[in-house]
């Protein structure tokens, strides 16, 4: 089971009013496409995360929901390169950096 997504972007509007920076302000974005990862021996390997997708833009607030041991950290994880997809590519970028 890989973890359910939810987005919702900004409202500028509301971001002025409140005084901190909207969607226009933010920098930097988080993308990934087609990851897997996979724990485990080769031929044994427990699939955690399969051809898992996502795009933040800057500005957009992301709540990653799911059960207990679906995947979440995993990929908080991968997004932070602190671990390796198992295959696919990545490509995180956080506060304009790679």
């Amino acid at each position: 089971m890989s973890p359910a997504l939810t987005t919702e972007k900004d409202d500028r509007a509301s971001a002025a009013a409140a005084g901190s920076p909207g969607p226009a302000d933010a920098t930097g974005s988080v993308s990934i496409a087609h990851v897997h990862k996979a724990f485990g021996r080769p031929g044994a390997a427990q699939p955690v995360l399969e051809d898992i997708n996502l795009q933040v833009r800057p500005g957009e607030f992301v709540c990653i929901l799911g059960a207990s041991g679906c995947g979440k950290s995993t990929l908080l994880n991968l997004i932070a390169d602190l671990d390796k997809p198992s295959s696919g590519p990545s490509r995180s970028t956080a506060a304009g950096r790679p």
